[in-house]
């Protein structure tokens, strides 16, 4: 049998064909070689690293732009809070501010007359940490120390506190040096290896702190980290990784107060902080900060963490109102605090008071006690809710603002016990205080 005679023109015809065929299945490089750079892009991302500055007694009060002008610029284009420092006693020192932010929890170090300065550490071990670890072990907050190292494997630290937050929980710290001239580049360096940055700046309360120098360091970070650079000296750049700066501690014990958070990030606006810890716009706690440092790592949700991740709202209002915000939460919080210490067992001893006089009076003067036990119970039962409503009214920034407060409490007391009273009741006309029982 004869094999079938292709034409020349069918031969080329079907060479054309083969050759498309064979073309059209190879890979497209094309197209392949996007995808691995897109590939390549997001394992940086991924990697990038994350820097958190710390300090000890330094408040929103503390900046200015002529002392402070880096640390002014990242408060007009950051996100900002104010953050309570509060730890296991009344006062918190720079040792229970850095066992916090390594624990998520509330911790703190043993009693002492004066706050312990962190002590560098020994071969890679924490000095003192047996100590710490006994405290957390006897008081009733559950911190689990070294509990940001588990999340996080990947710590430098800078300074003897960070050494403190970023050990293991057997107190093991691999990382670690102390803070050097080339801060900013050993910082960036870090980041760049994707690793979280924990940087000690020490303890602004402490005799002979110069804001001056923080500030310096602080911008040599911002600048190594893409935030700022001498071209623009005044405002915000666009970052490569979160720089977070935050007061952990009251830094003595003279007395506890609020202390001031930043935070910049790559990508977010600049606005208020808050956290689903505390659930009011401009205030964070300390145990908040661990799980933030973490989230933004990119890291497993920390176990036994009593705070949460920050989160920023009031994205388009101005600095200045932020800024005011915050020193408005400072002020009310301490105050608050301030005054809830003696303020509820007043009112309860004056309710008992005239409960008693009103007992001794009930025979001779039964008309006028069972009218008056009735309006000032009125009165008092409207304290409660008067401690909520009095947060409507501008009183943190009074000249005095306890005794602002406690006339806005009055004041809403009052009115609504007044409202009440004027109030219809026992199916007349009459206000319900214009009757009483017989």
């Amino acid at each position: 049998m004869r094999a079938p005679v292709t034409s020349p023109t069918a031969r080329v015809l079907l060479g054309i064909l083969a050759l498309a065929l064979f073309v059209l299945g190879l890979p497209q490089a094309g197209q392949a070689a996007p995808a691995a750079g897109q590939d390549d892009g997001e394992a940086a991302s991924a990697k990038s690293g994350v820097v958190s500055i710390n300090v000890s007694g330094f408040s929103f009060e503390d900046l200015d732009p002529r002392t402070t002008p880096n640390l002014w610029v990242m408060m007009k284009g950051g996100q900002i809070g104010t953050i309570t420092p509060r730890s296991v006693h009344t006062t918190s020192c720079p040792v229970d501010g850095w066992l916090g932010l390594g624990s998520g929890r509330r911790a703190a170090d043993e009693p002492r007359d004066q706050c312990r300065e962190p002590a560098s550490p020994l071969d890679g071990w924490v000095a003192d940490w047996d100590v710490y670890a006994q405290v957390a072990r006897g008081d009733n907050y559950d911190a689990s120390l070294g509990a940001l190292a588990e999340a996080v494997p990947a710590i430098r630290a800078f300074g003897n506190g960070a050494a403190i937050a970023a050990a293991t929980p057997s107190g093991h710290v691999e990382n670690w040096s102390p803070v050097g001239s080339d801060l900013g580049a050993d910082v960036a360096e870090s980041a760049e290896d994707g690793e979280l940055t924990l940087v000690d700046l020490g303890n602004t309360a402490a005799d002979g702190y110069s804001l001056k120098h923080l500030d310096a360091q602080v911008g040599d970070v911002l600048e190594s980290t893409g935030w700022m650079s001498a071209d623009r000296p005044n405002r915000l750049g666009e970052g490569r990784v979160p720089v977070v700066f935050s007061s952990i501690s009251d830094g003595a014990h003279k007395g506890s107060s609020m202390q001031a958070t930043m935070m910049v990030e790559p990508g977010e606006q600049a606005g208020l902080l808050t956290s689903s810890s505390t659930r009011q716009p401009g205030l964070v706690q300390v145990p908040d900060l661990a799980p933030t440092l973490v989230a933004l790592s990119g890291a497993e949700e920390m176990d036994n963490a009593a705070g949460a991740p920050m989160t920023s709202g009031s994205h388009g209002s101005d600095w200045k109102a932020r800024y005011q915000a915050v020193l408005d939460r400072q002020v009310a919080v301490k105050t608050q605090n301030e005054l809830s210490t003696w303020f509820f067992p007043v009112v309860a001893v004056l309710m008992v008071g005239l409960l008693g006089l009103a007992w001794f009076m009930r025979k001779n003067h039964r008309e006028l006690v069972h009218s008056g036990a009735y309006r000032l119970g009125v009165v008092f039962a409207a304290m409660p809710i008067s401690t909520y409503l009095v947060n409507t009214v501008p009183w943190e920034r009074a000249t005095n603002p306890d005794i602002a407060m406690l006339g806005a409490l009055a004041g809403w007391a009052l009115l609504l016990g007044c409202w009440d009273c004027s109030a219809p009741g026992g199916g007349t006309s009459s206000g319900r205080c214009s009757s009483y029982p017989p």
